[in-house]
C-alpha cells in the first residue's frame, strides 16, 4: 500500500508529509499545489490510488474499500510557522 501511495504522490505533485498504513485504514497527511481545491484533490488520490491497489488486489472487493470518508484540515501557514 505504501508503495502505491507514494507513486500515485509523485506522478500528482502531491507531497506526503506522514503516512501511517494500518490493517483497516490509512492516515496521509499531504501538500498539493495550491492551485488544487481540498476535496478534488483528496478524491483524485484516493481514486488512483483504489485503481492500482484493486488491479494489483483483485481479490479485495470494492464495497471493502475507499469509502466516501475521509478528514480535511486545511492550513494555510507558512512551513517557517510550524
Amino acid at each position: 500500500m505504501k508503495e502505491i501511495l507514494w507513486q500515485v504522490a509523485e506522478n500528482n505533485e502531491i507531497v506526503i508529509e506522514k503516512m501511517e498504513v494500518m490493517p483497516d485504514h490509512v492516515h496521509v497527511l499531504i501538500i498539493f499545489p495550491p492551485s488544487e481545491v481540498p476535496p478534488s484533490a483528496i478524491k483524485a488520490f484516493k481514486d488512483r490510488n483504489a485503481f492500482i491497489f484493486l488491479r494489483r488486489y483483485p481479490k479485495i472487493r470494492r464495497s471493502q474499500s475507499w469509502g466516501g470518508i475521509y478528514d480535511c484540515l486545511v492550513t494555510t501557514l507558512a512551513r517557517q510557522l510550524i
